[in-house]
């Protein structure tokens, strides 16, 4: 008889359980050799999360398939191009004419020559779908040596190749041929972020402040990105398929992403350092090469490029039970950015008297504002202490230069992922 498990709407957003944990503990265990997955959505924040493990997986001469929709403009390019270069094959089911029929399935199945695990549920592919958002699913375990349970295996198994082409004629291989059909003809929207990129898709949604579902509930944010998985893709030549964006100066490809989590030591005069590593990797974010430059104070001083016009972002900073304290938030609050070229530093200035609030060490999480505000970011600052600084300090996975400081800063090698493009349209 299969053995069924459940994770409940509950269990991500509070980090209980998570399917990115229960499909990397698949792709670790001896058990399987066999990967096969079908998902409607899907971003690359999974892709990139899995790296590591997939190629090590196929490395095992072990296989790896994939079908994935391209509906409602639900998946993005960048997430095919990682499947193609991650999966044995990869498969894309679409009806053009079909305008009414959405392709919706999210199944997950892995199998040995003994046992096989199915999970089944509401997750697509994208960091919310496999590690942040309300989802439900089934965890099905079959062991193949009992008759019962191959035969109910081969059901599901079933599930899964009655998509393949020979099967369904609204599949077709994909290969980057295909993929730049794809692209051309629009279906596929762009990870690349922009303060302003995806506002019109939540076009009038309200969002509820973030201090106040943290109060609420203590929600856990998604894991970082694998820093194997960032040296590897930077070593990687750009895609074929269509120019990526690239950074000015090094040329190159940008990694999506919308969040970036750093420790900070703010000064008194409210200067505070932001990572040059986080710039290079992903410039877009911070808007960067910068197009302005300072005014020296004094005749002589050099000049430095600067951000123009300063972004505008909403600041809301949290005391060590994680609580926010209502009078140092800050609305619409003009956020200068300069890149001090001598030392290779990026810095944001906040107020004097709301940097001389911030003890040293505290966490800042600094998001792409993708409302329907007309600031830029918002800044949420988490002091030492409380549960909600624990959880994006183990998020943060390289230590920064220390700089002659007592101690170094940490922070996230990559991104978190905009997730605001996962929508069940009908």
């Amino acid at each position: 008889m299969p053995a069924i498990s459940f994770l409940g709407p509950v269990d991500q957003p509070t980090g209980k359980l998570r399917l990115l944990g229960q499909i990397s503990d698949c792709l670790r265990s001896p058990d399987f050799s066999h990967f096969r997955l079908a998902v409607g959505f899907a971003k690359s924040g999974p892709l990139l999360r899995l790296f590591p493990l997939l190629r090590d997986w196929r490395g095992a001469s072990r296989t790896a398939e994939a079908i994935f929709g391209v509906d409602h403009l639900g998946t993005s390019r960048q997430a095919l191009e990682l499947a193609l270069s991650l999966f044995d094959a990869t498969f894309v089911t679409h009806l053009p004419s079909a305008r009414q029929v959405t392709f919706h399935p999210k199944l997950y199945i892995f199998f040995g020559n003994e046992r096989g695990v199915c999970l089944l549920g509401s997750h697509n592919l994208t960091v919310g779908g496999t590690e942040t958002n309300f989802e439900v699913s089934v965890r099905i375990e079959f062991d193949r040596t009992i008759e019962q349970d191959e035969a109910s295996f081969q059901e599901v198994l079933a599930c899964w190749t009655c998509l393949l082409p020979d099967q369904c004629p609204a599949t077709h291989r994909l290969d980057p041929n295909t993929l730049g059909d794809y692209v051309r003809r629009g279906l596929l929207f762009d990870e690349t972020p922009s303060p302003h990129s995806e506002r019109s898709v939540r076009r009038g949604v309200a969002d509820a402040p973030r201090s106040h579902a943290t109060a609420l509930w203590r929600l856990k944010p998604a894991s970082s990105v694998p820093r194997e998985t960032t040296a590897t893709l930077r070593a990687r030549p750009s895609s074929t398929v269509q120019p990526q964006p690239v950074h000015a100066a090094t040329g190159e490809a940008l990694a999506p992403g919308n969040t970036l989590v750093i420790q900070i030591v703010p000064h008194h005069n409210g200067e505070v350092f932001l990572s040059k590593i986080a710039v290079d990797e992903n410039p877009t974010f911070f808007g960067f090469p910068f197009g302005g430059r300072t005014t020296p104070k004094r005749s002589g001083n050099p000049s430095y490029p600067q951000r123009e016009p300063d972004p505008v972002v909403n600041i809301i900073i949290h005391d060590a039970n994680g609580a926010e304290v209502p009078s140092l938030r800050k609305q619409g609050f003009k956020l200068n950015t300069v890149y001090y070229e001598r030392k290779s530093e990026i810095r944001i200035t906040l107020s004097p008297g709301l940097a001389r609030m911030i003890p040293r060490y505290s966490v800042l999480v600094m998001r792409v504002n993708t409302g329907e505000e007309p600031q830029d970011y918002d800044i949420e600052i988490f002091m030492p202490g409380s549960d909600q600084f624990r959880d994006y300090l183990a998020v943060c996975n390289q230590e920064l230069p220390s700089g002659g400081a007592e101690a170094p800063r940490n922070a996230a090698e990559n991104w978190q992922y905009a997730e605001t493009r996962e929508f069940c349209p009908h």
